[in-house]
């Protein structure tokens, strides 16, 4: 047997270290399995690039006004939709299981 070194890594610390080092000051919301989804998506005016999602397990949206990112994640139904996951400025803040509102 050849000498090698192995390790796991889980799909949240990969996601997080792609987010650090591809938009680390944007807001984000990851939609997971949007091929599986794609009518719920549609029919919440979400824009898919049909031409990619055949293999997709990942939707990311980039969005300057952090309340937007939130108005969509907050559209989308977990329990009728894909799980989303809203981070900000490379970190994790909510995902859609929960209402989110930070207004006072």
């Amino acid at each position: 047997m050849k000498d090698f070194v192995s390790y796991t890594i889980s799909y949240q610390d990969m996601l997080k270290s792609w987010i650090n080092d591809i938009c680390p000051e944007d807001h984000i919301l990851i939609i997971y399995d949007p091929l599986n989804n794609y009518e719920y998506l549609r029919s919440k005016s979400v824009t898919l690039d049909e031409l990619h999602l055949y293999e997709s397990k990942l939707l990311v949206m980039h969005f300057i006004n952090i309340d937007d990112a939130l108005e969509v994640m907050n559209s989308i139904d977990f329990l009728k939709g894909p799980l989303c996951e809203f981070w900000s400025r490379g970190r994790f803040i909510t995902d859609n299981s929960v209402k989110c509102n930070f207004e006072q």
